[in-house]
């Protein structure tokens, strides 16, 4: 399938920013009165992307000429004032509130195109000048954060006045489908069982909001959606788009180049949490996110992100870890132990609905409603496309399969049901607000006894909002007509 790239987020804490009296300016970095500095919270992004296109990441790189992604603290001259002509300023780095040490990982802060402070350096003095200068705070990744003391001293060492502030970087946070979409990609092939038809259809509903991508420049891999997904950091003044490149094909084969080839560019990066040898609930078809809702009285502006496990095992811990660690969309997890494949995709997804009382409806595979669309259908109906693969001529074929059917309702009681619970109670979902799509399972013995799709998971769908307020659903073809060349 496909997925949305780069598509805009509302800001997530705007960063508070300081002056001096009357003369306060708003975009300034310090806000002092005539009794003392006051400060208050820096907030800032990791520096993941290369704004000089020079191939290396600019947290990696040497010096900040060009670098729009550090976050400024300005030290105006008048917080000398009064201290005397050889008065300092100092700030250093301060123990954590459980009484560790002091450090500075992930940090630096910057002044005049020279560091300053960072993990071997925890205090600078700092001299009087007339004229004002400006801290730069520069962020290595995803929440770090500090406490700084900043102490005006006299000349013979006498503290004068002594306040305190805090920095930290914004946390990733995962795109929704309630956000508008801005691009869609696709891998192509014109040749014999391409997919010129899907390509043609995106094309002309999308126009320049998609592009397709020659399949095999990239070892033939179709399944872009579960290679890359997309998130953004954000801060009032800051916004860069993270594209999470997943290890399913690293060591640039495949896929693994993909993003570096036609996504990233100032202010789009990519960065892979993980390594190893990959399972499939490491594709991103195992890692989706709610759109913004409430549960249990608790409000998620960003959603909640939820994956799979397959038997007790999920996506790598270094990703899943990283979104715990985030909070802001406290994730939460599935059964899919029941899927050859394991992906969350194959089963839930959201769709934006401004009727839905939050926004949103929950659309989930449903075998009883599998068998009402079917029989209500002329069981003598034959459907060429499942003969060859799955040895069903008719569609009467399927509903008199016996063996079938109690397979498929074993999975809704075992499987299906207890995870509408459990997305009932992670996102406040009730009945009203879900939609019951038609689906049926069978048990493919090369894959562990586990099930596949029967009849193509039309859940399984690419959701792209529009600014002018529609949704376009791109959905599978079930494929239940005699003449599979007919709309």
């Amino acid at each position: 399938m496909s997925d949305l790239v780069r598509r805009t987020l509302f800001v997530l804490n705007p960063a508070l920013f300081i002056g001096c009296g009357n003369d306060a300016n708003e975009n300034a970095g310090v806000e002092l009165d005539c009794d003392g500095w006051d400060f208050t919270d820096v907030e800032g992004i990791g520096n993941f992307d290369d704004d000089d296109e020079n191939g290396v990441m600019d947290w990696e790189d040497v010096g900040v000429a060009n670098d729009n992604d550090l976050t400024e603290f300005p030290l105006p001259s008048s917080l000398y004032d009064g201290l005397g002509k050889k008065s300092t300023i100092v700030i250093a780095v301060e123990p954590n509130e459980d009484g560790e040490d002091a450090s500075l990982e992930g940090i630096r802060v910057w002044l005049n195109d020279e560091v300053i402070l960072d993990s071997d350096t925890l205090e600078v003095s700092l001299p009087k000048s007339k004229n004002d200068r400006t801290l730069w705070f520069e962020f290595e990744g995803l929440l770090n954060e500090a406490t700084f003391s900043i102490t005006g001293q006299r000349k013979n060492g006498a503290v004068e006045v002594e306040n305190t502030f805090s920095v930290m970087s914004a946390p990733l946070i995962l795109n929704h489908h309630r956000q508008v979409g801005e691009l869609v990609v696709s891998l192509s092939y014109s040749g014999l069982g391409g997919n010129a038809d899907f390509v043609e259809e995106f094309e002309d509903t999308l126009g320049d909001g998609f592009a397709s991508y020659p399949v095999n420049q990239y070892g033939w891999d179709v399944w872009i959606q579960d290679e890359i997904e997309f998130a953004t950091l954000t801060t009032e003044n800051h916004h860069m788009d993270m594209v999470i490149n997943s290890i399913r094909s690293g060591d640039s084969q495949y896929l693994d180049k993909f993003p570096g080839d036609n996504l990233i560019e100032p202010d789009v990066a990519q960065y892979t949490w993980g390594d190893g040898r990959a399972s499939s609930q490491d594709s991103f078809g195992n890692l989706e996110v709610t759109p913004p809702l409430t549960a249990n009285g608790v409000e998620y502006p960003f959603g909640r992100a939820y994956w799979g496990e397959y038997r007790g095992s999920g996506p790598t811990q270094a990703l899943t870890g990283m979104v715990e660690e985030q909070k802001v969309q406290a994730p939460f997890q599935l059964d899919v132990s029941w899927l050859c494949v394991g992906h969350v995709d194959e089963f839930v997804t959201f769709l934006p609905d401004p009727t839905a009382a939050q926004g949103f409806k929950m659309l989930v595979s449903d075998v009883d409603v599998g068998y009402e669309l079917l029989e209500a259908q002329d069981p003598t109906t034959e459907i060429p496309q499942y003969e060859d693969d799955h040895g069903y001529a008719t569609i009467g074929e399927i509903v008199d399969d016996v063996a079938l059917r109690a397979l498929n309702e074993e999975l809704q009681e075992d499987y299906i049901n207890p995870n509408i619970e459990i997305l009932k109670e992670a996102t406040g979902v009730t009945e009203a607000d879900i939609i019951r799509i038609p689906g049926l399972f069978e048990e493919v013995g090369w894959c562990g006894g586990t099930t596949i799709s029967l009849m193509p998971g039309t859940v399984n769908m690419t959701v792209v909002p529009m600014e002018n307020g529609e949704t376009h659903l791109f959905m599978p073809d079930p494929f239940l007509r005699a003449n599979p060349n007919l709309d």
